[in-house]
């Protein structure tokens, strides 16, 4: 139960897509359908960073608009997308730059590239052109998602999507958003193939936790701060990242983790969920990577924190299978070390062999199609590693582009070693 008036939802969810940069201040539109078959829609060319509750229309089952503003110009097709879809309860229309690319070629982003992104993103399809909320687009884009579209691509226009709440809507939009990027910064560095598997779930036996110490009410604060900090740096998108902090000292079977298909934003203390003994805490589900990270906690009592994100930047390297190569900068190499690319297989079928290649002259990995690995004692180190692989990829795309980027060799790289103490990798703690 969500019990936020539509004018507070459609406000906030409009202000979010244009704080990330997927709408314009006159672009974009929302609406919900409530219980009583009324349309709440976002009104016609008003500020987005400034809307508020009382800008929103009300459009009553009679066709009555309510409101000191004009609805949308988008109007007609949402309101024949709810006439079609009994299920869907959200309709939005975004701008985003790397979707709209897709709209002006004709192509639609392959939502398969990453572990869970169909599932996320749902049916993509595209539709032709016709005017800006012309009875003929609400047509057409109507027609596909009776048909079972989850997001048509419009051509020339931008992206409608749908859901079963305007939760579910924002987050289909933000992934298609991210994959978009990936796939376009993937141009200039090779081939991507499809992820066409996915980790099985761990039926983990519950158990019911004690009163929290001060120690894990402390932890639990530190995981949503940074989840909502990578979220604002753009480093993380809903659903698709997966941060973990070991509770107790090392060689004890106890952590803490994110739940599974949580939003960054609204993440809270009590969600996290936390994991001892091989056991999760009851009525709470852990991401897949729960057993991953659980590994790792187990085999190196160096690691205090782990994370795993897909960063738009860093993540293109991971789906063209093209190493991050960190020695182009002193900086990046002193925070990342070498990160080594290893195969989505290995992740899968394997994952002690990829978590023996983890040490603390190789606290990160790259894994192909799933993003960066990051691992570190606290929760501030594995957060500053994730966001310097990101500016490193960014600087990469970017040098690409321009020419052949340039690194650093051998003999400057050991002296950056010695200079800076940084551990060896035959140090085993």
């Amino acid at each position: 139960m969500n019990y936020e008036h539509p004018r507070e939802l459609l406000t906030q969810t409009l202000r979010r897509l244009y704080d990330c940069g997927m709408t314009t201040t006159s672009g974009g539109n929302l609406s919900v359908r409530d219980a009583e078959g009324n349309i709440w829609i976002t009104p016609s060319r008003i500020d987005k960073a400034t809307l508020r509750p009382d800008d929103i229309i009300k459009i009553t089952p009679q066709g009555e608009a309510r409101g000191r503003h004009a609805p949308s110009c988008e109007l007609p097709f949402h309101r024949l997308v709810y006439a079609k879809r009994a299920d869907v309860r959200a309709v939005l229309h975004a701008h985003s730059p790397a979707i709209t690319a897709f709209c002006l070629v004709g192509q639609t982003p392959n939502v398969e590239l990453l572990p869970g992104g169909k599932l996320t993103c749902g049916k993509i399809v595209s539709v032709g052109y016709a005017t800006p909320g012309s009875e003929k687009l609400a047509e057409l884009v109507a027609a596909e998602f009776a048909s079972g579209a989850d997001a048509v691509l419009m051509a020339n226009h931008g992206v409608a999507v749908v859901g079963k709440n305007l939760a579910q809507a924002f987050a289909r939009v933000e992934a298609l958003n991210f994959i978009a990027q990936m796939q376009i910064n993937a141009t200039d560095l090779g081939e991507t193939a499809p992820f066409l598997r996915i980790s099985a779930p761990v039926d983990w036996t519950e158990f019911v936790p004690p009163s929290p110490l001060p120690l894990e009410c402390e932890l639990r604060a530190d995981i949503v701060g940074f989840c909502a900090r990578a979220y604002r740096q753009r480093l993380i998108f809903s659903g698709h990242s997966f941060f973990a902090a070991r509770l107790g000292d090392a060689g004890d079977d106890d952590f803490l983790m994110t739940p599974t298909d949580y939003d960054p934003q609204k993440l809270t203390a009590a969600a996290i969920v936390r994991v001892k003994d091989g056991k999760r805490e009851v009525g709470k589900h852990p991401a897949r990577s729960a057993r991953l990270f659980r590994e790792i906690f187990r085999q190196h009592p160096w690691t205090g924190a782990v994370a795993i994100a897909r960063s738009p930047a860093v993540t293109t390297f991971a789906l063209t299978k093209t190493p991050l190569d960190c020695r182009a900068i002193p900086e990046s190499y002193m925070v990342l070390r070498d990160v080594p690319l290893v195969s989505s297989e290995i992740c899968l079928d394997r994952p002690t062999e990829l978590v023996a290649q983890l040490n603390p002259a190789r606290p990160a990995l790259m894994i192909e199609n799933y993003g960066l690995l990051a691992t570190g004692k606290n929760l501030a180190e594995v957060f500053d590693r994730l966001e310097v692989a990101e500016f490193t990829a960014r600087a990469l795309l970017s040098a690409q582009r321009l020419g052949k980027p340039q690194t650093i060799g051998d003999a400057p790289i050991a002296e950056i070693v010695a200079e800076f103490k940084l551990p060896s990798l035959e140090l085993r703690v």
